[in-house]
């Protein structure tokens, strides 16, 4: 299977070259049934790394005129996909190690949802061996760069978080959920 993401107007293609040598090392690693890759429009940070969506929890304000009931950022132990606006879905690609007919897209385009169900979308239930990545785009202009992926194998979810630099050349800049000396070993070809 030859995964590969193409270059858009807004994107740099030295950034897509390094994150398409990152795609290839991790299918040539783990070897996953499925490949998602979702492109979205502009850079995003750490946080969306586990973030589930806003819930409503309890609490006593200690007056009755209020409901007792706050929004709050839930990250759930069991992993769900991040909520990213409809609107911020530039572009999806699917790929299959075996031969299918049609995959269910994780994200659905310009169509909002509450934020209850999603807590509810869990990744494992999606599928039992996939890699999923979300990557930023305008690297072109913006110069810096944002990389996300959740790995599931059977009922287990590993994620992280990576940005990347352009001081030049494109360098890693930040990581959350791997170290940066092992994430090295994904950005030289094969």
């Amino acid at each position: 299977m030859s995964i590969k993401v193409n270059v858009h107007p807004s994107d740099d293609p030295a950034f897509i070259h390094l994150m398409n040598t990152v795609i290839q090392n991790l299918d040539y690693i783990h070897r996953p049934e499925e490949v998602f890759i979702v492109e979205i429009k502009n850079w995003f940070d750490h946080k969306w790394l586990n973030f589930s969506g806003i819930g409503r929890v309890s609490f006593n304000p200690g007056f009755n005129q209020h409901p007792g009931v706050a929004l709050q950022e839930m990250y759930r132990k069991k992993i769900t996909f991040p909520p990213f606006n409809p609107n911020r879905i530039l572009h999806e690609s699917w790929w299959a190690h075996e031969a299918s007919q049609s995959r269910e897209r994780i994200h659905r385009r310009k169509t909002r949802q509450r934020s209850a169900k999603n807590l509810q979308r869990r990744v494992h239930q999606f599928s039992d061996s996939a890699l999923f990545m979300w990557y930023s785009s305008g690297t072109q202009h913006n110069d810096r760069a944002s990389l996300m992926v959740y790995r599931v194998h059977e009922e287990e979810v590993d994620t992280w978080y990576a940005s990347f630099k352009n001081e030049g050349v494109w360098q890693l800049d930040r990581t959350k959920g791997i170290s940066k000396d092992y994430l090295d070993q994904f950005l030289v070809s094969l």
